[in-house]
Order: C-alpha cells, then sequence, then structure tokens
C-alpha cells in the first residue's frame, strides 16, 4: 500500500446500531483475560496487565483481542476491507476497545500508530484531532480512518466507548 497516497477520511452516522455498550463492558471486565485488558495512566501512559484488586471506576480502560467478541466485529472489518482494499495485505487486525468513565476523561497525547486504524464511536462524543486534515467530534456511530503513521490526538469529551479496528503486518 502506498502510505503517500491514503488520507484520513470520516463519515457521519456510518451504523445506527449501537453495537457495543456498557453492559457488554461489563461483561468483558469481568470475563475478558486480564492480560488484554490494559489502563490509561493520568500521564496518558498505558498499564498493561491488570490484578483482580484493580478498581476500575474512572479509569479508562482498553480491551484487547476483542476482534471475536462479536459477529458485528467481522461485519465492520469486511466493510472496511472494501472501503480500502489494500487492508486484504495486511496479516493481522484486531478490536480494541476504549472506555473513559467521566466526561474529560485522559487520553493518549499527541501520537502516531504502526496500523492503520477505523476507529467507531458507539456511546459518548469525542474530539479527533489528525494532524493536517481535520478536527471533528465523533457522536455515536460516526466513523473514522487513520492511516498509521500518522499524528493524531483523541479527546473524550463525555463517558464513552470507541472502538479501534487496526489492521497490521506481523
Amino acid at each position: 500500500m502506498n502510505q503517500k497516497n491514503i488520507k484520513p477520511f470520516f463519515i457521519k452516522n456510518l451504523i445506527n446500531k449501537n453495537i457495543f455498550d456498557w453492559k457488554d463492558f461489563e461483561y468483558l471486565l469481568k470475563n475478558h483475560p486480564k492480560d488484554k485488558i490494559e489502563m490509561i495512566d493520568k500521564n496518558g501512559f498505558i498499564i498493561k496487565g491488570i490484578s483482580n484488586d484493580e478498581t476500575f471506576i474512572e479509569k479508562n480502560i482498553i480491551f484487547t483481542d476483542t476482534w471475536n467478541y462479536k459477529k458485528e466485529f467481522s461485519t465492520l472489518k469486511n466493510f472496511f476491507m472494501l472501503k480500502i482494499p489494500e487492508l486484504n495485505n495486511f496479516l493481522k487486525w484486531d478490536v480494541h476497545i476504549y472506555t473513559g468513565h467521566e466526561n474529560n476523561c485522559r487520553s493518549f497525547g499527541p501520537h502516531f500508530d504502526e496500523a492503520h486504524n477505523f476507529i467507531l464511536q458507539t456511546e459518548g462524543n469525542s474530539r479527533w484531532i489528525v494532524a493536517h486534515e481535520f478536527d471533528i467530534i465523533l457522536n455515536p456511530g460516526d466513523v473514522i480512518f487513520i492511516p498509521k503513521h500518522w499524528v493524531h490526538e483523541c479527546k473524550p469529551l463525555t463517558k464513552r466507548i470507541s472502538l479501534s479496528f487496526p489492521f497490521w503486518y506481523e
């Protein structure tokens, strides 16, 4: 895939059905492998692997390795691959679920990823700033695409859930 030919974009109201909500969050929190749950600390750094005695109120949680949690995840992956056929060349994909339990909760500062990412907002609102491209508010059902190595930042505005669909080479 020629990185220079692919640019970030967003789609308003891609879906009108909430495919992941706070009930799903509670289920994963109890049943997902603890080494696949991470937290974002107050400085925006990832804390990997949590213990059973951690409290999650007002924490920012990331679930990884959830690609098979819901059938809708595979349906969305297939849609994304139709939107950008070059993604078929990638060897791995996943769904990372980002949550924040308070208004204006912490997230990462400006950064870039080693994977191409589609991000679907399912609960709450988040402001997404993608360098030299756009500064938008995502509402439930909205999607953005951020190619790898593009600097971006998410600023959660409310209690929120976002699904990230990364595609990368192993």
